[in-house]
């Protein structure tokens, strides 16, 4: 991939190259919990890839975030849990979603998409 590329290009020559990449937290952003899962500016240099802090954003983009790693966590603990009422509340939550569908319609979304997926989706969501 391009990035890839950018990435190895500024490893291998030192000549400092900036992507973006998806990075634990760790207080990269302030205000959003260390383990959530960023994308930062990075750079890529002899030194390997190192992520930019980014510090404060705006509240509005803050809270943004914060409304989309509810969902994201709501997700991982339905895999985790293998619970499929998770499924749906991380769905209802989703802010593109519920502002998109009715209710009912993201929950019959939600078993057509387990549905196709099959033996992808772990047993517990599965059986619901």
């Amino acid at each position: 991939s391009e990035l890839a590329s950018e990435i190895v290009r500024g490893v291998e020559t030192g000549v400092p190259r900036e992507v973006y990449g998806n990075v634990r937290n760790a207080g990269m952003i302030d205000g959003l919990p260390d383990d959530a899962c960023v994308e930062v500016p990075c750079v890529a240099d002899a030194h390997g890839v190192r992520p930019t802090r980014v510090g404060a954003i705006p509240p509005q983009t803050l809270a943004l975030n914060r409304t989309f790693l509810n969902v994201v966590e709501l997700t991982v603990r339905a895999a985790l849990e293998q619970r499929r009422d998770l499924v749906y509340r991380a769905a209802l939550l989703d802010p593109n979603t519920a502002a998109t569908l009715p209710a009912d319609r993201i929950v019959a979304l939600c078993d057509d998409l387990l549905a196709a997926h099959g033996d992808l989706i772990p047993e517990g969501i599965r059986r619901g």
